[in-house]
Parts: C-alpha cells; structure tokens; sequence
C-alpha cells in the first residue's frame, strides 16, 4: 500500500513539474513613445489662488446702521446666526463671524448670548453644534430656548473680486416674539432700511 501510495506521489510531482507556466516578458516601450502616441495630452492648468477679503470695511458699516435703530431698547439679548455665504466663492464665514462678534461687543445697545451658551442650547435641541446651515425655523426656536429677544442673520451673497471690486452682503434683524424681519442692510443697497 505504501509503494503505491509512493508511486502516487511521484506521478502527482512530476505532472506538476511538466506543468510550468512560462511567462513572457512584455518589452517596455520608452515614456516617449507613450507621449508621441498620445498627443493629446495637455498641461495642467494651476489652480486659482485663494484670496482673502478683509471684510471690515464691509461689515462695519453694515454693524454702525444696525446700532443706529431706534426701536431697540437697551440691553435686549441678541443670537448672532452663522454667517451663511450664498456666493460662489470660498469664504472664512469663522473669520467673519468673529468680526461681527467683535463690532457687536464693542456697544451696550445688545447683549450678546454666547457661544457656549448657544452650543448647549443646540445640544438640548438636538441640532449639531457646528451645524452653519440650520433654518430659520430652528433659529426662533434657538432663540426661544436661550431666551434672546433678536437673532441677527448675516448672508454673503457675492465676495468681492478684482473685477467688480462689490460685495454683497445682507444683514437681518429678526425680532423673536413677531418671527418678522424688522430691520435689513445690505452693501448693494446701504441706505435701505425695512421698518415694521
């Protein structure tokens, strides 16, 4: 039993050895024959330059026309919304949310809520912290739970460029106990002014 297993055994081992598979070498055509049969290949153009806009001499203005409303009693606590940028372009909205931060501190018209103040609210409620692009909806009821007075909503709808050198932003003031919009400034259209 044992020699025919054996004898077995080498039958197996010398059928796998006639078996060999031979592999034949591809030659390697040199890079330039690639390139001459393929003639269509163009150069990749650079992509545009990211450019910064500094966007105090935007807002600011915008900000001074806000604070000059009379109906605004002193004091009343104001939900800053995120900056919402509808334009086409890239912009830092963290950049210009810390400006207007920044030119909202700097008056005693409005108490601003703060930040950690309105995560936790957005926690409470259910909607993701850094969520930019929550409804206005969810923003009354924000506004409702941080008990604020006023949200202020700031859309960029055009970034200004080296062509038309214009910006377009708008900023809302929307009173939380109406849900109307009782004040709007834009860049396109400084001097309008939407009274209830």
């Amino acid at each position: 039993m044992s020699y025919f297993r054996n004898a077995l055994f080498l039958m197996v081992m010398l059928a796998l050895v006639s078996c060999q598979h031979r592999v034949v070498e591809q030659p390697i055509s040199p890079v330039t024959d690639y390139i001459a049969q393929n003639e269509e290949l163009k150069i990749v153009e650079q992509p545009p330059q990211l450019t910064t806009t500094n966007w105090q001499p935007i807002i600011k203005p915008l900000i001074d026309k806000l604070l000059k409303i009379k109906d605004i009693q002193d004091n009343n606590l104001l939900l800053i919304s995120d900056v919402k940028n509808n334009s086409n372009h890239y912009v830092s909205t963290t950049e210009v949310n810390k400006l207007i931060l920044n030119l909202l501190s700097e008056q005693n018209i409005f108490n601003i809520i703060d930040k950690a103040t309105v995560n936790q609210s957005k926690l409470i409620l259910g909607i993701p912290y850094d969520d930019a692009s929550i409804s206005r909806n969810k923003m009354i009821a924000l506004a409702n739970d941080v008990k604020a007075n006023y949200i202020l909503f700031t859309s960029i709808n055009q970034v200004p460029d080296l062509q038309s050198e214009s910006a377009d932003v708008r900023l809302e003031l929307l009173s939380v106990e109406s849900g109307k919009v009782i004040n709007q400034f834009t860049t396109e259209q400084p001097e309008k002014i939407n009274q209830p």
